[in-house]
């Protein structure tokens, strides 16, 4: 059955986010501060979650290089560059996990007219003002639950 607006993906799938700094990672951890600025933002109107953050899933996203095109595509036309995804790390479950009392989810989010693999990870609870100490705990904290596999894709990011 396919996904509807607001669908937890099935199991196995996983959200995805474009790299768009060489800071962004390092030795194949994805560093604190890719989690900075635009990376989180308000919940669209009338969404169960208080906080999202744009990215893709996986089984929508078409082939590895499909996909790669795609985040190509997409860093050239917000004038940035192509560093690799951002994943869930490998044995870690980001489907309710509790960082800093916000639990974390991801949920398809289709963009009319748009990217139809685009789904959020999603924050729920009482998001900490930027820049606090309890924010920069949260973002610390979501270091635990991401990983960088490459710039091709390869590894967690393969066909399938």
């Amino acid at each position: 059955m396919p996904l509807a607006d607001g669908d937890r993906p099935a199991e196995g799938d996983f959200w995805f986010r474009v790299l768009t700094s060489d800071g962004h990672s390092a030795r194949g951890r994805v560093h604190h501060s890719a989690f900075k600025g635009k990376f989180m933002g308000p919940a669209q109107q009338n969404r169960a979650w208080d906080a999202e953050a744009s990215g893709r899933l996986r089984s929508l996203a078409g082939t590895a290089e499909e996909a790669r095109t795609h985040a190509v595509q997409y860093c050239k036309d917000n004038k940035s560059t192509f560093y690799g995804y951002m994943v869930p790390a490998h044995g870690k479950q980001i489907i309710g996990a509790v960082i800093e009392g916000v639990t974390l989810d991801v949920r398809y989010t289709p963009i009319q007219g748009g990217d139809t693999a685009h789904a959020d990870l999603t924050f729920s609870g009482t998001i900490p003002a930027d820049k606090s100490d309890e924010h920069k705990k949260l973002m610390m904290g979501l270091q635990d639950y991401c990983t960088h596999p490459a710039k091709t894709p390869a590894g967690r990011f393969r066909e399938g």
